[in-house]
């Protein structure tokens, strides 16, 4: 990447830099061993449940979509 000219280097940088809030990224659903584990900031107790809320809500508004693009195609 270093030797290509100016006009054909990426936009971002590679590596891509660390993004510290990446660390409280939540996985919904079964975890992979593979994939980092969910961590809670100790200062907010009830993080687990809203993730996991909000998690359950986006799910739940992906599938209703699914099924009324469903119904509407005649699928």
């Amino acid at each position: 990447m270093d030797s290509f000219k100016d006009s054909h280097k990426a936009d971002t940088p590679t590596p891509t830099p660390h993004d510290a809030k990446w660390r409280y990224f939540w996985n919904i659903g079964d975890v992979m061993e593979d994939i980092a584990q969910n961590r809670s900031p100790a200062d907010f107790p009830e993080w687990e449940s809203n993730c996991n809320a909000w998690g359950k809500h986006m799910i739940d508004g992906c599938n209703t979509v699914a099924q009324m693009a469903a119904l509407g195609l005649g699928l």
